[in-house]
């Protein structure tokens, strides 16, 4: 069991996804419980998955909490102007698209992030015939053209104050851009008639 253990611990800690030194591992009879807490439900999901990937995990516990870290209140000691407080996180967000606009790039990135996100990207990609990076490095390319200031926004909020902002922000686009494809093929769907609304 001490070499189970081990192996969890190893995979806890190299997924960048997840936090280091927030999430323990027990193992007992093959069975591996979670414990800690993470800001974000990706974070308890990687854990998770990283766990039953470890040869003679029987099974997974995961007791993680997720506990969204709290927005300072108040402006910050010395106020910058408006368009300069969110230069820094957009910053962040052109540097995501930028270097994930490299399909190699793209595929290790979605890797590290793992989980049930990577397996509903690579669906999507199949459905496209494409390979998986080219598939996230267009998803990032269609944001950064296509976005408005509110998926901006709402990006940025997603990369302040994460621990890994760079996979934070990977994480939103493309759960965004499953989202769209998911409503765009339920359209087309409803229009050519192929799926029945019952009445």
């Amino acid at each position: 069991m001490a070499g189970i253990l081990a192996e969890v611990a190893n995979a806890l800690h190299w997924d960048l996804a997840i936090p280091r030194h927030r999430i323990n591992a027990k193992v007992e009879n093959g069975w591996v419980t979670l414990q800690g807490v993470v800001e974000r439900a990706y974070q308890k999901s990687c854990a998770e998955a990283d766990a039953r990937r470890v040869p003679g995990v029987i099974g997974v516990k995961n007791e993680i909490e997720v506990r969204p870290a709290e927005e300072p209140r108040g402006p910050p000691p010395y106020s910058r102007p408006d368009w300069g407080d969110r230069e820094p996180s957009r910053a962040k967000l052109r540097l995501v698209i930028h270097t994930c606009s490299n399909e190699h790039v793209a595929r290790a990135a979605l890797l590290s992030i793992g989980g049930e996100l990577a397996a509903r990207v690579a669906v999507e990609a199949v459905r496209y015939g494409l390979p998986i990076g080219s598939y996230v490095a267009r998803a990032l390319q269609d944001f950064g053209e296509r976005s408005d200031l509110m998926d901006w926004a709402a990006a940025e909020r997603v990369t302040r104050g994460a621990d890994q902002p760079i996979l934070a922000a990977l994480y939103f686009i493309l759960e965004r851009c499953l989202r769209r494809t998911a409503i765009v093929a339920y359209d087309e769907c409803l229009a050519s008639g192929k799926l029945k609304l019952a009445a």
